[in-house]
């Protein structure tokens, strides 16, 4: 048999499904479900791979026990649009999308075109994906509207300026500001006065892209820590901190307790580094060498002690 759609993984749930020798299935295995071109559904366990069956037929399976003589459905199939298919020199594209009408809650899919079945509703959409964005904007939310008719909450699913060309025109890198400038391009040209200006934004973008980078790679891997008294001080100001404190990845400490595996933005005015040891370690005590004048029991016992030769 050819399986000509398939839905899973799935987890079973108690008294829902049993084996070929009738015992019950326990709860959250996970399971695959198998629709053939015969119209039979068959149910598998992820596990062992074994056929189990279920109790209670779905409706998908109790529409196939009704016309199994009836030809077959043709089950679109589903289409995933990809930068190099959208044709941006004709400004609009045909879309189709698709609901299963047996499911409880429906997923919206798009598909490649509306096939011969009586499972799937379908709708057209003519999506404009050039041209100005305030004209998609007004044309693509009247195709929702008018498709809100045949599958609600479609409008809620697929954004006015989806697959719009202004999505693909900032995919920028680093390398391409550099050789714009020509302070990059040609080293050996001499650097005039109209030519230093156009260092600075050059450089704000590589900062923008490291301060990118470091929050994308560097997240909080240690949370609720206490910065108790003496310990911790703020790198910028060097005034004490006392309270809560996080670590990140790369061993930069932060004031308030933070959030486990959260990349944010390192501000420094919010760092904090530990006190020096050598900072805070107390001063080693001075020895007096100036004698303070003896009073005369001291020096009576000074004298005895000076002629005690320790002899018989």
């Amino acid at each position: 048999m050819i399986i000509e759609m398939q839905e899973g993984p799935l987890k079973t749930k108690i008294g829902e499904f049993y084996d070929s020798k009738g015992i019950q299935i326990r709860r959250d295995q996970e399971y695959m479900i198998y629709y053939k071109d015969d119209k039979t559904t068959t149910y598998v366990l992820r596990s062992t791979n074994e056929v189990i069956y279920r109790l209670k037929k779905l409706n998908k399976e109790v529409y196939y026990l009704l016309k199994p003589t009836k030809n077959r459905d043709d089950y679109p199939k589903i289409k995933y649009a990809t930068k190099k298919d959208l044709p941006f020199d004709s400004l609009f594209m045909t879309r189709h999308f698709a609901i299963n009408k047996m499911e409880e809650t429906p997923k919206i899919i798009e598909v490649e075109k509306p096939t011969r079945t009586n499972l799937f509703k379908f709708v057209k959409l003519e999506w404009q994906i050039g041209g100005s964005v305030e004209q998609a904007e007004i044309h693509n939310s009247k195709q929702l509207r008018v498709a809100e008719k045949k599958i609600p909450g479609i409008s809620e699913v697929i954004p006015t300026l989806h697959l719009h060309q202004s999505k693909f025109e900032d995919d920028r890198n680093l390398g391409e500001l550099l050789l714009q400038n020509p302070t990059y391009t040609n080293p050996t040209a001499p650097i005039t006065e109209a030519q230093e200006p156009e260092e600075e934004p050059v450089m704000q973008q590589m900062a923008v892209q490291n301060n990118t980078e470091q929050i994308q790679n560097n997240p909080i891997t240690q949370v609720n820590l206490d910065a108790l008294p003496g310990q911790w001080i703020f790198q910028q100001s060097g005034e004490e901190y006392v309270g809560k404190y996080h670590l990140h990845q790369n061993g930069e400490a932060m004031i308030n307790p933070g959030v486990l595996g959260v990349n944010h933005q390192l501000n420094p005015s919010e760092i904090i580094v530990r006190v020096n040891v050598s900072q805070s370690a107390p001063a080693t005590p001075k020895i007096n060498t100036q004698q303070s004048p003896l009073t005369g029991a001291q020096q009576e016992s000074m004298t005895i002690s000076n002629n005690d030769t320790g002899g018989y």
